[in-house]
């Protein structure tokens, strides 16, 4: 419920009735001032709206429609994927050792 939480504090989603309101979206998207974010912010209005979601269960299929369409989010989530790879692959040779130790 992260991101409909943050949408109905900055105004993009009706705290009432839980349903997205897009007028405030392209007002906000209007005063990005970093160009690519601004484009990123465009594609997500264009493509991600949804008009059945309300409250919490409108989060994650903004999520997924925004990750299918932002360049950007694709490029954050892939890299946290590999970090969080690296980061498995350190604690498994970190217990690998532990364990050979015991030898």
């Amino acid at each position: 419920c992260v991101v409909p939480c943050v949408a109905k504090a900055i105004g993009t989603m009706n705290v009432n009735d839980g349903k997205w309101n897009e007028k405030r979206y392209l007002e906000l998207t209007e005063m990005i001032e970093v160009p690519e974010w601004r484009q990123e912010a465009e594609v997500i209005g264009k493509y991600c709206r949804d008009q059945v979601n309300t409250h919490c269960s409108a989060g994650f299929p903004l999520f997924q429609c925004a990750l299918k369409h932002s360049k950007m989010l694709q490029n954050i989530a892939k890299n946290y994927m590999i970090q969080k790879q690296a980061d498995i692959e350190a604690m498994n040779n970190t217990n690998l050792e532990y364990e050979n130790d015991d030898n």
